[in-house]
C-alpha cells in the first residue's frame, strides 16, 4: 500500500494500480499588519492557515481500474464530507483529519456505449477537525 484516505487506497498490486503524481501542499501562517505612523508597519502572527494537499490521480483502464467507479468513489468521499486522515507511506500528512475540498476531473476517453477509458482528477484535501 502507498497510502490511503479512508476507503481511497494508493496501491500497485499486480496489473492494478491507483496511484498519484504531483503532490502539492501548501503551509502558512495568518498574519495582520498593524500601521505606525512615520515608521514600517508592525506584523502580528494570529495564528496558522488550514494544511492543503492537492494529488493528480490517474483512472484508467490501462491501469486495471473502472475509471467511472473510481471517479464516483471520490465524489462521494466528497459530498459525504467524510473527515479521514490522509495516509502516504503509513504516517498522517497533516496534523488532523482533513476533507475533500474539490475535485476536478478531465474526462479524456469515452468509448462505445459510453464507457469512459480514463479519467484525470485534481483532488484538493483541506484540514478539518
Amino acid at each position: 500500500m502507498i497510502g490511503q484516505f479512508g476507503e481511497l487506497t494508493f496501491f500497485h498490486k499486480g496489473k492494478q494500480t491507483r496511484t498519484f503524481t504531483d503532490f502539492k501542499s501548501s503551509i502558512g501562517l495568518k498574519t495582520e499588519e498593524h500601521p505606525v505612523v512615520g515608521w514600517k508597519g508592525r506584523l502580528e502572527v494570529t495564528g496558522e492557515e488550514l494544511d492543503e494537499v492537492t494529488l493528480h490521480i490517474v483512472f484508467s483502464v490501462e491501469l486495471g481500474l473502472r475509471p467511472r467507479q473510481q471517479y464516483e468513489l471520490l465524489r462521494k468521499i466528497m459530498r459525504d464530507r467524510q473527515a479521514q486522515y490522509l495516509i502516504i507511506g503509513n504516517r498522517s500528512i497533516m496534523d488532523r483529519r482533513c476533507i475533500i475540498t474539490n475535485i476536478s476531473s478531465e474526462w479524456e476517453e469515452i468509448h462505445k456505449g459510453g464507457e469512459v477509458g480514463r479519467i484525470e482528477v485534481d483532488v484538493t484535501f483541506k484540514e478539518y477537525q
